[in-house]
């Protein structure tokens, strides 16, 4: 499998078979990427784990424009209905399972809100573990520290991890700051052996952080930690 970080918590997933699955396609106002809704024709699947803009991002057009389906939350779910046909919005609260063309993914806890201001609809921003071209990966959104991920470690069993370190803009404070950041992966490390910091503003120091405090718990050996720049890609 290869996985491209288009910065922030975006992230796009191929595998061997030219399947392709896009998580959080923040894309347009990202000031992160240079990529466009143009270069994702090709996708099979949208995961959103909620509706803030830098997580929805661009996903409504790039489901147009790809004829893919949008896994997400229900308060999104409802919000999609003014923008796309009934078969391209599928929604999934927490514990479910959800499954697709060589992808299976089951449905986790968040501790975040999924709102729209302008609509006055709040509801439960959802994380997602995700089978997918021979790996597992554990996408957390957007998320404050809770002892439960340590419990969807021991159950899932990910082996590569996009973890938020920060805020999407220096204007705002994290939800998971990087020294939590480094619990969770020591949390996740005994099956995880890729974890990509992720959800950080431009510029910001947070991915380092979150390096120094992964290597004061004795991580480093143990799980690689990469810190991926925006278009890159990475064969975890």
């Amino acid at each position: 499998m290869e996985l491209t970080y288009h910065g922030c918590a975006a992230f796009e997933c191929a595998d061997d078979d030219g399947r392709t699955l896009l998580l959080d396609p923040w894309i347009v106002e990202n000031p992160h990427t240079t990529a466009t809704v143009d270069d994702f024709d090709a996708v099979e699947t949208i995961f959103v784990t909620h509706g803030a803009r830098d997580h929805l991002g661009d996903a409504p057009a790039i489901a147009q424009r790809a004829n893919a389906p949008i896994v997400c939350d229900c308060t999104t779910s409802i919000v999609l209905r003014d923008r796309l046909p009934d078969e391209l919005i599928r929604r999934y609260v927490w514990g479910m399972e959800a499954e697709g063309d060589g992808w299976y993914a089951r449905v986790l806890e968040s501790h975040h809100p999924s709102q729209f201001f302008e609509e006055r609809l709040v509801g439960a921003a959802q994380a997602y573990v995700v089978e997918f071209g021979g790996e597992t990966i554990y996408h957390l959104g957007d998320t404050s520290i809770f002892g439960d991920i340590e419990l969807f470690g021991e159950l899932y069993e990910p082996t590569v991890c996009c973890l938020p370190v920060g805020a999407a803009g220096p204007e705002h404070s994290p939800e998971l700051f990087p020294e939590e950041a480094a619990l969770v992966a020591e949390w996740l490390a005994p099956s995880v052996h890729t974890i990509v910091p992720m959800h950080y503003a431009e510029g910001s120091t947070r991915p380092e952080e979150f390096v120094a405090h992964c290597r004061e718990r004795g991580l480093e050996g143990q799980v690689d930690i990469v810190v991926m720049e925006p278009g890159t890609t990475l064969e975890p």
